[in-house]
């Protein structure tokens, strides 16, 4: 594991970012590597993005997800970085989190780290805000992202702020979204991105509580999304979502993400 600070589109200062890498300890080794090859660097590894929710940061998957093994089992790189409240969005006010994570932080994970090149290898997930991100770039980027999962709070918040039913209480939000007219339709709405997504088109999982505020909003993302031709599948549980289920479903989402990555 190695956590790092990245000094570049962001004009508020660093984002962190946390990554996990793959290591052999001899319990868990692909089928396809040979041991004698295990760390020529010529071998490419899958790539998992994980974003945060509202009020977390970097080391929130870290903490409660149980990346560490699953990153070790499935022999992928996990890659959390930081996105503070700023929904993952280049926002009103400047602060380029899209452009710091999508082209910043991409180059390094591709520059080094021994990160596979190839989009089916590819894949990005998220609760709450970091479900509203995960939605946001996999149908900004589908040539780069292959699937997505977004789990629980899934709802279009931009457009939730412009109507003045924005579910949570935010500082400076006005800065993040800007003005409240400007907001359906444009690059932040994820209607408008639904629309908007060309192919490849990226496969999706919608994972929720039945009892969460916003499990109407994640159905009319789902439709949307079905609508849109987009491959999606729907899981709901019951009461809301906590790090027990959220946990699960990553376990879930991963196979599905990487079914071809097997433990020996």
């Amino acid at each position: 594991m190695a956590r790092y600070d990245f000094i570049g589109e962001r004009h508020n200062g660093a984002t962190t970012m946390t990554i996990f890498v793959p290591q052999h300890t001899g319990k868990f080794v692909p089928k396809q590597i040979k041991r004698e090859g295990y760390y020529d660097t010529s071998h490419k590894f899958p790539v998992l993005m994980l974003l945060h929710d509202l009020g977390g940061d970097c080391t929130d998957w870290e903490l409660y997800g149980d990346i560490a093994r699953i990153s070790e089992e499935k022999q992928i790189i996990i890659v959390c970085p930081g996105g503070e409240t700023g929904f993952y969005l280049d926002t009103y006010d400047s602060d380029l989190w899209e452009k710091q994570i999508m082209d910043v932080i991409w180059q390094e994970i591709e520059g080094i780290l021994p990160s596979s090149a190839r989009r089916e290898d590819h894949a990005i997930a998220g609760i709450g805000m970091g479900a509203f991100g995960t939605l946001r770039f996999a149908l900004r980027y589908p040539q780069r992202f292959a699937k997505a999962a977004a789990f629980s709070g899934i709802c279009n918040y931009p457009v939730l702020y412009a109507k003045d039913d924005f579910p949570f209480t935010v500082a400076g939000i006005e800065d993040i979204f800007g003005p409240k007219e400007a907001v359906p339709g444009s690059s932040y709405d994820l209607m408008e991105n639904i629309t908007r997504c060309g192919d490849p088109k990226p496969e999706f999982v919608l994972s929720c509580g039945k009892s969460e505020d916003t499990f109407d909003d994640s159905v009319k993302i789902r439709d949307a999304l079905t609508r849109g031709g987009f491959q999606t599948w729907w899981r709901t549980a019951d009461g809301v979502g906590n790090w027990d289920f959220w946990k699960n479903e990553l376990r879930w989402a991963v196979d599905w993400m990487f079914p071809d990555v097997s433990e020996n």
